[in-house]
């Protein structure tokens, strides 16, 4: 029997601890650090949610690793939401010049758009090949190279006045 949350309204609460936690991180640590975090802690959540998927294969009658996984399954939607999910619509609109912001926001929005379909495509097929586990290790370096993306990107715009950044190219 699978496992299913007999509220899935409270589930939906919690996933928005991320994005509440951003509102009142995002002027003091900055959109690159939880942008950065964000991306980490999603690598060492999914690399745990990996081993423990592996465990749950292993141990079908053991009822505490899918427990454990729901639990991690709500921290990686948290770190999610602090960091990628959130800074994804609020870096465009403060990097790009005023002439070119839509387009440049909705290039940005495209690409990942594309990551999410090709995710959405190839993950049942390494699920079927390799098992839950290898499935959920395959997207640690994705987040890794999320993280190490945007500190070779890094362009910080916290605690800067955006009428001071006009004419001048952010990016």
């Amino acid at each position: 029997m699978m496992f299913a949350p007999r509220k899935p309204t409270s589930l939906t609460f919690l996933l928005l601890v991320g994005f509440i936690v951003n509102y009142f991180l995002i002027d003091r640590l900055g959109r690159m650090a939880l942008q950065i975090g964000g991306c980490i802690g999603m690598a060492v959540v999914l690399r745990v949610l990996g081993w423990l998927a592996n465990f749950a294969h292993a141990h079908p009658k053991e009822r505490l690793p899918i427990v454990l996984m729901l639990l991690l399954f709500i921290a990686l939607h948290i770190c999610l939401n602090i960091g990628p999910n959130s800074t994804t619509f609020i870096l465009p609109a403060e990097l790009f010049p005023t002439e070119i912001r839509s387009s440049a926001h909705g290039i940005a929005t495209s690409f990942g758009r594309m990551g999410a379909a090709s995710c959405v495509l190839l993950m049942p097929v390494i699920q079927n090949a390799y098992g839950s586990g290898v499935m959920l290790w395959s997207l640690v370096p994705l987040a890794l190279i999320g993280a190490g993306v945007t500190r070779l990107f890094w362009h910080e715009t916290c605690g800067v006045n955006l009428e001071d950044m006009k004419g001048e190219s952010t990016l």
